[in-house]
Protein backbone atom coordinates (compact mmCIF):
# COMPACT_ATOMS: atom_id res chain seq x y z
CA UNK A 1 0.00 0.00 0.00
CA UNK A 2 1.22 3.44 -1.21
CA UNK A 3 1.45 5.82 2.76
CA UNK A 4 2.36 9.72 2.23
CA UNK A 5 3.37 11.15 4.72
CA UNK A 6 3.46 14.75 4.94
CA UNK A 7 6.05 16.77 7.18
CA UNK A 8 8.75 19.32 7.13
CA UNK A 9 10.49 17.47 10.14
CA UNK A 10 12.53 14.03 9.88
CA UNK A 11 10.05 12.84 13.53
CA UNK A 12 7.17 11.64 11.90
CA UNK A 13 8.55 9.77 8.77
CA UNK A 14 10.66 7.97 11.09
CA UNK A 15 8.43 7.03 13.40
CA UNK A 16 5.80 6.01 11.18
CA UNK A 17 8.22 4.17 8.51
CA UNK A 18 9.50 1.83 11.55
CA UNK A 19 6.15 -0.28 11.90
CA UNK A 20 5.09 0.15 7.99
CA UNK A 21 7.91 -0.58 5.96
CA UNK A 22 8.45 -4.38 7.35
CA UNK A 23 5.23 -5.03 6.01
CA UNK A 24 5.42 -4.09 2.50
CA UNK A 25 4.16 -0.50 2.54
CA UNK A 26 5.64 1.83 0.10
CA UNK A 27 6.53 4.86 2.40
CA UNK A 28 7.00 8.40 0.23
CA UNK A 29 7.48 11.45 2.36
CA UNK A 30 6.42 15.21 0.95
CA UNK A 31 7.86 18.52 2.80
CA UNK A 32 4.46 20.80 1.69
CA UNK A 33 1.62 20.25 0.67
CA UNK A 34 2.34 22.34 -2.23
CA UNK A 35 4.80 19.28 -3.01
CA UNK A 36 2.00 16.63 -2.71
CA UNK A 37 -0.64 18.27 -4.79
CA UNK A 38 1.96 18.41 -7.38
CA UNK A 39 2.84 14.83 -7.21
CA UNK A 40 -0.25 13.49 -6.21
CA UNK A 41 -0.55 11.64 -9.30
CA UNK A 42 2.81 10.06 -9.36
CA UNK A 43 2.60 8.81 -5.45
CA UNK A 44 -0.69 7.37 -5.93
CA UNK A 45 -1.54 7.43 -2.40
CA UNK A 46 -3.59 4.65 -0.32
CA UNK A 47 -3.63 6.27 2.95
CA UNK A 48 -1.89 9.96 3.85
CA UNK A 49 -0.58 10.59 7.29
CA UNK A 50 -0.58 14.81 8.25
CA UNK A 51 0.10 16.68 11.27
CA UNK A 52 -1.85 18.71 12.57
CA UNK A 53 -0.34 21.65 11.81
CA UNK A 54 0.42 22.31 7.89
CA UNK A 55 3.36 24.12 6.73
CA UNK A 56 1.75 25.84 3.63
CA UNK A 57 -1.98 25.26 3.60
CA UNK A 58 -5.05 24.34 6.32
CA UNK A 59 -5.95 21.05 7.25
CA UNK A 60 -9.48 21.50 5.75
CA UNK A 61 -8.12 22.67 2.67
CA UNK A 62 -5.49 19.82 2.43
CA UNK A 63 -8.29 17.28 3.53
CA UNK A 64 -10.26 18.72 0.37
CA UNK A 65 -7.59 18.23 -1.52
CA UNK A 66 -6.67 14.95 -0.84
CA UNK A 67 -10.51 13.69 -1.23
CA UNK A 68 -10.96 15.74 -5.07
CA UNK A 69 -9.51 12.35 -6.57
CA UNK A 70 -11.17 9.82 -7.77
CA UNK A 71 -9.46 7.01 -5.83
CA UNK A 72 -10.18 7.24 -2.11
CA UNK A 73 -7.42 8.15 0.12
CA UNK A 74 -7.51 7.56 4.18
CA UNK A 75 -6.60 10.00 6.30
CA UNK A 76 -4.66 10.10 9.49
CA UNK A 77 -3.71 13.32 11.38
CA UNK A 78 -0.95 13.38 13.64
CA UNK A 79 -1.83 15.57 16.90
CA UNK A 80 -0.42 16.42 20.46
CA UNK A 81 -3.88 16.88 22.30
CA UNK A 82 -7.63 16.81 22.51
CA UNK A 83 -8.20 19.99 20.52
CA UNK A 84 -6.42 18.23 17.84
CA UNK A 85 -8.08 15.55 17.79
CA UNK A 86 -11.63 17.62 18.14
CA UNK A 87 -9.69 19.28 14.66
CA UNK A 88 -9.28 15.77 13.11
CA UNK A 89 -12.79 15.14 13.83
CA UNK A 90 -13.89 18.19 12.48
CA UNK A 91 -12.67 17.65 8.86
CA UNK A 92 -13.89 14.23 9.00
CA UNK A 93 -10.22 12.76 9.14
CA UNK A 94 -10.40 8.85 8.70
CA UNK A 95 -7.75 8.43 12.02
CA UNK A 96 -5.86 10.27 14.49
CA UNK A 97 -2.79 9.60 16.22
CA UNK A 98 -1.80 11.31 19.49
CA UNK A 99 1.88 11.63 20.17
CA UNK A 100 3.42 10.01 21.51
CA UNK A 101 2.30 6.94 19.90
CA UNK A 102 3.55 3.39 19.42
CA UNK A 103 3.77 1.20 16.53
CA UNK A 104 0.76 -0.82 17.20
CA UNK A 105 -1.12 2.38 17.13
CA UNK A 106 0.13 3.24 13.91
CA UNK A 107 -0.76 -0.10 12.41
CA UNK A 108 -3.39 -0.07 14.27
CA UNK A 109 -5.03 3.07 13.07
CA UNK A 110 -3.88 2.32 8.85
CA UNK A 111 -5.79 -0.71 9.18
CA UNK A 112 -8.72 0.63 10.71
CA UNK A 113 -8.98 3.78 8.28
CA UNK A 114 -7.94 1.56 4.78
CA UNK A 115 -10.48 -1.68 5.10
CA UNK A 116 -12.67 -2.04 2.89
CA UNK A 117 -16.05 -1.59 5.57
CA UNK A 118 -16.72 0.85 8.83
CA UNK A 119 -16.03 -1.97 11.67
CA UNK A 120 -18.85 -2.24 14.62
CA UNK A 121 -18.72 -3.92 17.62
CA UNK A 122 -21.85 -5.10 19.17
CA UNK A 123 -22.00 -5.95 23.10
CA UNK A 124 -25.37 -7.71 23.90
CA UNK A 125 -26.18 -10.82 26.01
CA UNK A 126 -29.31 -11.56 24.12
CA UNK A 127 -29.02 -13.68 20.99
CA UNK A 128 -31.93 -12.59 19.75
CA UNK A 129 -30.62 -8.85 19.17
CA UNK A 130 -27.97 -10.13 17.54
CA UNK A 131 -30.25 -11.91 15.40
CA UNK A 132 -32.14 -8.62 14.84
CA UNK A 133 -29.50 -6.04 14.89
CA UNK A 134 -26.83 -7.36 12.94
CA UNK A 135 -28.22 -8.24 9.44
CA UNK A 136 -29.61 -3.94 9.50
CA UNK A 137 -25.71 -3.39 10.37
CA UNK A 138 -24.85 -5.45 7.64
CA UNK A 139 -27.37 -4.34 4.90
CA UNK A 140 -25.98 -1.09 5.93
CA UNK A 141 -22.50 -1.75 4.83
CA UNK A 142 -21.43 -2.32 7.90
CA UNK A 143 -18.87 -5.42 9.58
CA UNK A 144 -19.95 -6.25 12.62
CA UNK A 145 -18.14 -8.00 15.61
CA UNK A 146 -20.14 -9.51 18.09
CA UNK A 147 -19.44 -9.37 22.08
CA UNK A 148 -21.73 -11.18 24.77
CA UNK A 149 -20.81 -9.59 27.64
CA UNK A 150 -18.86 -6.13 28.49
CA UNK A 151 -14.85 -7.74 28.83
CA UNK A 152 -15.53 -9.83 25.38
CA UNK A 153 -16.41 -6.15 24.02
CA UNK A 154 -13.46 -4.52 25.10
CA UNK A 155 -11.22 -7.70 24.37
CA UNK A 156 -12.77 -7.01 20.88
CA UNK A 157 -12.19 -3.40 20.81
CA UNK A 158 -8.65 -3.54 21.91
CA UNK A 159 -7.82 -6.34 18.96
CA UNK A 160 -9.84 -4.54 16.00
CA UNK A 161 -9.68 -0.67 16.85
CA UNK A 162 -13.59 -0.77 15.81
CA UNK A 163 -15.21 2.70 14.24
CA UNK A 164 -17.96 2.77 16.30
CA UNK A 165 -19.63 0.40 19.60
CA UNK A 166 -22.88 -0.28 20.45
CA UNK A 167 -23.82 -1.93 24.04
CA UNK A 168 -26.83 -2.89 26.06
CA UNK A 169 -26.65 -1.78 29.61
CA UNK A 170 -27.68 -5.18 31.26
CA UNK A 171 -24.76 -7.90 30.91
CA UNK A 172 -22.20 -10.15 32.65
CA UNK A 173 -18.91 -9.50 34.18
CA UNK A 174 -19.11 -6.10 33.04
CA UNK A 175 -22.00 -3.91 32.28
CA UNK A 176 -22.30 -1.08 29.21
CA UNK A 177 -21.64 1.58 31.73
CA UNK A 178 -18.44 0.02 32.51
CA UNK A 179 -17.88 -0.44 29.03
CA UNK A 180 -18.50 2.94 28.15
CA UNK A 181 -16.33 4.64 31.06
CA UNK A 182 -13.61 2.08 30.22
CA UNK A 183 -13.46 3.33 26.43
CA UNK A 184 -13.42 6.65 27.59
CA UNK A 185 -11.01 6.39 30.57
CA UNK A 186 -8.29 5.12 27.79
CA UNK A 187 -6.65 6.97 25.66
CA UNK A 188 -6.44 4.93 23.24
CA UNK A 189 -10.04 4.43 22.41
CA UNK A 190 -11.24 7.98 23.71
CA UNK A 191 -12.12 8.90 20.49
CA UNK A 192 -14.55 6.12 19.52
CA UNK A 193 -18.23 6.86 19.29
CA UNK A 194 -20.50 4.85 21.81
CA UNK A 195 -24.28 4.32 21.81
CA UNK A 196 -25.90 2.64 24.07
CA UNK A 197 -29.01 0.58 23.33
CA UNK A 198 -31.08 -0.68 25.87
CA UNK A 199 -34.43 -0.98 27.21
CA UNK A 200 -33.79 1.10 30.47
CA UNK A 201 -35.68 4.11 29.40
CA UNK A 202 -35.96 6.45 32.25
CA UNK A 203 -34.39 9.76 32.65
CA UNK A 204 -31.90 8.22 35.12
CA UNK A 205 -30.70 5.59 32.95
CA UNK A 206 -29.73 8.09 30.25
CA UNK A 207 -28.03 10.32 33.10
CA UNK A 208 -25.71 7.22 34.21
CA UNK A 209 -25.34 6.30 30.41
CA UNK A 210 -24.25 9.40 29.30
CA UNK A 211 -22.08 10.44 32.79
CA UNK A 212 -20.03 7.00 31.80
CA UNK A 213 -19.07 8.39 28.57
CA UNK A 214 -21.97 7.68 26.07
CA UNK A 215 -22.29 9.66 22.89
CA UNK A 216 -25.68 8.58 22.24
CA UNK A 217 -28.62 6.64 23.47
CA UNK A 218 -31.39 4.74 21.99
CA UNK A 219 -34.19 2.85 23.71
CA UNK A 220 -35.58 -0.87 23.06
CA UNK A 221 -36.81 -1.82 20.83
CA UNK A 222 -35.48 -0.22 17.98
CA UNK A 223 -36.73 0.93 14.92
CA UNK A 224 -34.32 0.05 12.11
CA UNK A 225 -34.53 2.91 10.00
CA UNK A 226 -33.61 4.97 13.36
CA UNK A 227 -30.94 2.55 14.19
CA UNK A 228 -29.27 3.09 10.93
CA UNK A 229 -30.09 6.94 11.02
CA UNK A 230 -28.13 7.06 15.03
CA UNK A 231 -25.17 5.04 13.77
CA UNK A 232 -24.40 6.53 10.20
CA UNK A 233 -24.35 9.81 12.62
CA UNK A 234 -22.00 8.52 14.86
CA UNK A 235 -19.64 6.85 12.53
CA UNK A 236 -19.41 10.17 10.13
CA UNK A 237 -18.62 11.93 13.52
CA UNK A 238 -22.07 14.47 12.90
CA UNK A 239 -23.98 13.59 16.06
CA UNK A 240 -24.58 16.37 16.93
CA UNK A 241 -25.65 18.31 13.81
CA UNK A 242 -22.00 20.07 12.79
CA UNK A 243 -23.23 22.55 10.37
CA UNK A 244 -23.10 25.46 12.91
CA UNK A 245 -21.60 25.29 17.00
CA UNK A 246 -24.29 25.95 19.84
CA UNK A 247 -23.35 25.81 23.43
CA UNK A 248 -25.91 23.69 25.68
CA UNK A 249 -25.28 24.71 29.40
CA UNK A 250 -26.83 22.64 32.07
CA UNK A 251 -25.88 20.49 34.34
CA UNK A 252 -27.69 17.25 33.15
CA UNK A 253 -25.43 15.44 30.71
CA UNK A 254 -29.15 13.70 29.71
CA UNK A 255 -30.45 17.28 29.18
CA UNK A 256 -27.32 18.64 27.10
CA UNK A 257 -27.95 15.65 24.70
CA UNK A 258 -32.06 15.70 24.53
CA UNK A 259 -31.22 19.67 23.20
CA UNK A 260 -28.58 18.64 21.03
CA UNK A 261 -30.80 15.87 19.09
CA UNK A 262 -33.60 18.19 18.70
CA UNK A 263 -31.41 20.87 17.16
CA UNK A 264 -29.66 18.29 14.81
CA UNK A 265 -33.07 17.23 13.75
Amino acid sequence: MNVVILSDEPVLPSLARRPLEPLGHTISEVASVYELERRFGELAPRAAILPRRLPDRSLHDTVTMLRSGTEPVAIVVVGLSAADRAAARDVNADGYLQVPFTDAQVLDVLGATTRAKRLIVLADDSAMIHRHTVPILEDDGYEVKSAHDGIEALELIRAHAPDLVITDIEMPRLDGYGVCKAIKEDPATAHLPVLICSSLGEATDFERGFDAGADDYLVKPVIAEELSTRVRALVRGTLPGARERVLVVDDSPAQRHYVADCLAR
